[in-house]
């Protein structure tokens, strides 16, 4: 069943902020789980970066290593075609059918895509106090200007650390 490596992926997205295809692209020999990270060489805006491994995900990749075929180095490999990356639109679809995601809103470019997984795991680390450097440096964007959506989360967070950390008298 695709479902266990589908899971494994959308928490890696959702865990690293990674690009889609930097994750479906992830090679075993880009994983180090001593350091908990997978380090993507040549990223879309062209420099290398490390993605996060919490503890499930690395857990999950330990697991999925012990089966997958000697003749693919990618994790998540197309079965018919080893040497490939997986097409995961397809399984993509068919979860967000099941979920009852497919066409969950009117408006099209507010649906549940693969890169709402990105836009979520940076919603995530400002919210839980992250700055928009410690973000991008997560997520890879290469400017903080990319950032500027979510400026009014690290807005409302910088508030609120002011008012605990500098309001004191």
């Amino acid at each position: 069943s695709d479902w266990p490596m589908l899971h494994l992926f959308v928490r890696m997205c959702l865990t690293t902020a990674g690009r889609r295809g930097e994750v479906l692209t992830l090679r075993w020999s880009d994983i180090s789980i001593e350091d908990s990270i997978a380090v993507l060489g040549t990223t879309k805006n062209g420099r290398a970066r490390a993605l996060p491994l919490v503890t499930d995900v690395k857990t999950a990749l330990v697991e999925a290593k012990k089966v997958r075929p000697l003749t693919s180095d990618y994790v998540f490999f197309d079965p018919k075609h080893p040497d490939k990356p997986k097409n995961i639109s397809t399984v993509w679809t068919a979860c967000r059918k099941a979920a009852g995601l497919l066409n969950d809103r009117e408006d099209p470019l507010d649906r549940v895509y693969l890169h709402s997984t990105r836009h979520t795991a940076v919603t995530r680390m400002l919210k839980g106090g992250a700055n928009l450097a410690q973000a991008a440096a997560v997520s890879g964007h290469q400017t903080l200007a990319m950032l500027k959506r979510y400026e009014h989360l690290a807005a409302a967070d910088s508030v609120e650390l002011a008012e605990r950390l500098l309001a004191g008298k």
